[in-house]
């Protein structure tokens, strides 16, 4: 029986709580210790893009050719429910079994015996957090009220596209609209507010786990004096940079083809969001730096020590002479144990202080501005796109 074997799967998951976890238990779109990504993309769909289509198709806004844009040539509303919903919802089964693991591996393996009621108390309180009603309330109520800070939801810029219906010569919003300001996109921001919410309990988690006297060695083949697991698996929250980049890059082409303005001038918020990634989702690493720092020192102090004792037994008996007059230095095991104190010693030399390596911070960054990338065809046709990246690897 592991440590915290009292703990079933889903205390250790972040999502296996909460109102939302709940209502979809009780309607049979998810169940206990199963991911049911198949459902809740349905459930997602049947909220969001099918409904937009029926009432878009009823007003006559859905392919309508007299429209600057209809509804199916909405590209950047598809992106929303096709690409970020979606992403949200697959991000759950991909990131919640890890979650699972480094739970049990850090009581398991890192968490001393003596302080493992502490550590039981830190799973329970995220447990706690994670099953907040209020938090899911509040979250709620943020994603529908930042829908009344869009500036796309006007009907001066509209004109022309799925958002307005014009009847006896009054424009006013299309029904399809209505349902997607009030309905299909505050439930798609709502889930990537629960994210950041789930995300935030598992930052303050590490952070909690990461103050512990954890059981670091400084030879352990990982270089992270055994919190490798937690870099390794951490890059798979990668697939929110993706999200939440999707989001934004979603309203940056709103803004574009509805009111017309240039790729250029959202460069600023581009490369904010990048840089916003990285901070989200690196920071939380740097809590271990601090114990990596002090189990290299201290590692670097006590293998000096070993070293320095074993290189002068070994000077004394094999080069001065004193002990080995009858004993072969061909096979001796006293050369190979000289050669495994200095791997060990620079083992120790090359542990890292800092749990984000270069392909970590690469691989978010990447995530972060692939979603954008759609966008370059706001200008420049893909013809000439793909003719001057052409001429740019030629």
């Amino acid at each position: 029986m592991t440590k915290i074997g009292t703990f079933d799967e889903s205390d250790l998951n972040l999502f296996e709580g909460g109102p939302l976890h709940s209502l979809l238990v009780r309607a049979r779109i998810a169940r206990p210790g199963s991911a049911d990504v198949a459902l809740k993309i349905a459930a997602l769909f049947a909220l969001t893009w099918i409904p937009l289509i029926v009432l878009a198709f009823i007003q006559g806004v859905a392919i309508n050719p007299g429209l600057k844009m209809p509804l199916l040539h909405d590209f950047f509303l598809a992106i929303r429910f096709f690409v970020v919903g979606p992403l949200l919802i697959v991000a759950e089964a991909i990131v919640g079994p890890w979650l699972i693991h480094t739970v049990r591996e850090f009581g398991d393996s890192l968490v001393p015996e003596a302080e493992i009621p502490k550590y039981r108390g830190f799973v329970a309180r995220a447990r706690r957090w994670r099953d907040s009603y209020l938090a899911e309330i509040l979250l709620s109520v943020c994603a529908l009220g930042a829908q009344f800070w869009r500036t796309t939801y006007s009907l001066s810029p509209a004109v022309g596209t799925w958002l307005t219906y014009v009847t006896a010569g009054t424009q006013e919003p299309s029904m399809a609209s209505i349902w997607d300001f009030y309905v299909a996109s505050p439930l798609i921001r709502f889930l990537w507010l629960r994210w950041m919410w789930k995300y935030l309990i598992w930052s303050l988690f590490l952070c909690r786990v990461a103050a512990l006297h954890l059981k670091l060695v400084p030879t352990h083949p990982d270089r992270a004096g055994g919190l490798g697991f937690v870099a390794s698996g951490h890059v798979k929250l990668a697939i929110l940079s993706v999200a939440f980049s999707a989001q934004v890059a979603s309203y940056i082409g709103e803004q574009i083809l509805f009111l017309g303005l240039r790729l250029d001038s959202f460069r600023d918020e581009i490369v904010a969001t990048a840089i916003l990634n990285l901070l989200i989702f690196l920071t939380p690493l740097l809590a271990f730096s601090p114990k990596l720092i002090a189990c290299k020192r201290d590692g670097l102090f006590e293998y000096t020590k070993l070293a320095d004792r074993y290189v002068t037994d070994f000077h004394e008996k094999w080069i001065a002479g004193i002990g080995s007059q009858n004993e072969p230095l061909l096979g001796s095991p006293d050369v190979q144990s000289l050669a495994d104190v200095g791997s060990s010693f620079e083992r120790v030399e090359k542990m890292k202080a800092i749990l984000i390596s270069r392909e970590t911070a690469l691989t978010f960054l990447v995530a972060s501005l692939v979603p954008f990338s759609p966008l370059l065809l706001s200008r420049y046709p893909i013809d000439k796109l793909l003719l001057h990246l052409f001429q740019t690897f030629l």
